[in-house]
């Protein structure tokens, strides 16, 4: 369990400031201190009727959108000029937080680091369960 804090926190903290993610201030041992988010997850939001327009959920999938592209654009040489992305690896509502107006991704416990080909922009490697699939397939 404190590896999957770790990674969290650190993966956060590199992430710290880009747009559709959610900022973190501190982590200590098992603790860690993020944005407040206000109206809780997409889940939530669409429980609670928050979220139930064709345009509400536009923007959703929209501000969704962004924050996977931000978090696979991490080292495209525009933010950090690494040759490297993150994946999370745990898409899903709940891991989205509507922080203000601005929903943001969170809870990077499973995310990978994947190197990049600097020639091509292919993997180098790749999550677990892909190269499980790729096995299963051969």
């Amino acid at each position: 369990m404190y590896d999957g804090t770790n990674k969290d926190a650190l993966t956060s903290e590199h992430l710290a400031s880009l747009p559709n993610i959610l900022n973190i201030y501190g982590f200590c041992g098992m603790s860690s201190l993020y944005d407040f988010a206000t109206h809780g997850d997409i889940r939530r939001l669409m429980d609670r009727h928050i979220i139930n327009g064709r345009m509400d959920k536009l923007l959703v999938a929209t501000q969704v959108a962004k924050g996977v592209t931000v978090l696979h654009g991490v080292g495209d040489n525009d933010v950090n000029g690494r040759s490297s992305a993150i994946t999370h690896a745990d898409i899903k509502p709940s891991q989205y937080v509507l922080v203000g107006y601005e929903l943001k991704l969170n809870d990077f416990n499973l995310s990978e680091l994947i190197q990049k080909n600097k020639k091509n922009g292919c993997c180098l490697s790749l999550l677990p369960e892909a190269q499980v699939k790729s096995e299963l397939t051969h």
